[in-house]
């Protein structure tokens, strides 16, 4: 444990999961850019969100129990360069069966650099400045949102979109780089791990944690209303003639770093059970106003909406999900509620991407902020009476 929270090990792991959120963002809203561009639907782009979740659900359970016998820095090289490599082959190789495998080692990678970067960050910070250090940790994810709405608007103003995948290489290099650079786990002692007999996790039960199942099914409500948006915004803002688009992302990056920066004074104010209940909706009801009330306004409002579901809801869920976890489960027991996620997102995409094609999008995006209002009632729901 580091006695700063600033210490070169943070500083590191948060740009190494920087360019790791990048890579997410500009493939996410590249992708359906990219296959307009050349005649694919969007229940094509939707159905890339299956071999997504599929391949990241097998990373997390596999990667956290990883982390947690081998260490976080292999993980943690491995996400971003998996990411790097398969958005570079997906714009080589642009072929059906190629693009659905290319996808899953988007989710793969993905799946483990973000589990290993959120894991490491806990160990590194200080357990008093926890909060406060997990929702910094998360500000990076605020910030690539705001990069890649820009990124993309720059890269793909000629036409194609051919650069977004040649700038997710370079990021997934710099990322594998500074992952290596990381090497706090060498020199400290080596975790004491529990009897068999007082830890007994056998079969499933080492990949995903049995106590971080409440945050895992508010995890996965979150990511499945926010992946609408995430990978069909841009395309809906184009159809709707809406004048620079792009500001979505910057003003959900504002929201989420706000929320980030502000969950910690909250959590001791509120408790995390006022906190995610009041923030998922109002967010989920933000999102919906976008389909309800169509016009630029709403629409930005609902890039509030965006960035404030996923900036509460990341760092209390880690909290949540490796709260009184011994630090030789802490990486599957996030992992656990990240895979929730991940099954969200791409069950998320496949839905939406098929109810866009056959019932348009205002019908899709409301549907989307409803998913993130029921994270909110099942938190209120599942620590109901439960002290913050």
């Amino acid at each position: 444990m580091q006695e700063k929270l600033f210490n070169r090990y943070f500083i590191l792991i948060w740009f190494s999961m920087l360019c790791l959120m990048l890579i997410q963002n500009l493939m996410c809203s590249g992708i359906p850019l990219f296959f307009a561009s050349r005649g694919f639907s969007t229940s094509f782009a939707g159905l890339l969100g299956l071999p997504f979740a599929l391949f990241g659900i097998l990373a997390r359970t596999t990667g956290g129990y990883l982390m947690d016998r081998f260490g976080r820095r292999v993980i943690m090289i491995l996400g971003p360069l998996l990411m790097g490599i398969a958005s570079l082959l997906f714009l080589l190789l642009p072929f059906a069966p190629l693009m659905l495998l290319f996808r899953g080692l988007h989710g793969a990678g993905f799946s483990i650099g973000q589990a290993g970067s959120s894991t490491a960050t806990i160990d590194v910070t200080p357990q008093e400045k926890s909060s406060l250090g997990v929702g910094i940790f998360w500000v990076s994810t605020a910030l690539a949102i705001a990069v890649a709405g820009w990124l993309i608007e720059i890269l793909g103003s000629g036409g194609t979109y051919d650069r977004i995948f040649y700038f997710s290489f370079a990021f997934g290099v710099l990322g594998a780089i500074l992952a290596f650079l990381c090497r706090y786990e060498e020199g400290r002692p080596p975790v004491v791990r529990e009897p068999q007999e007082v830890n007994p996790l056998h079969g499933l039960r080492k990949f995903l944690y049995p106590a971080a199942a409440r945050p895992a099914v508010i995890e996965f409500f979150v990511m499945l209303g926010v992946s609408c948006c995430n990978i069909f915004i841009f395309t809906y803002a184009v159809l709707q003639g809406y004048a620079n688009p792009s500001f979505f992302m910057v003003v959900a990056a504002l929201s989420m770093t706000v929320s980030n920066l502000a969950s910690g004074r909250l959590l001791r104010a509120l408790g995390h059970r006022t906190l995610l209940s009041i923030a998922m909706v109002l967010s989920g009801a933000l999102i919906a106003l976008i389909a309800l009330v169509p016009c630029q306004a709403t629409f930005y409002l609902g890039g509030i909406g965006f960035g404030m579901a996923q900036g509460f809801s990341f760092p209390i869920l880690t909290l949540l999900a490796v709260d009184n976890v011994p630090q030789n489960h802490r990486g599957t027991a996030n992992s656990t509620m990240l895979m929730a996620g991940d099954l969200g997102v791409g069950l998320g995409t496949l839905l939406w991407g098929i109810s866009i094609q056959f019932c348009g999008f205002h019908v899709s995006i409301a549907l989307s902020g409803l998913a993130v209002i029921l994270s909110g009632v099942l938190s209120l729901l599942f620590y109901c009476r439960c002290k913050p």
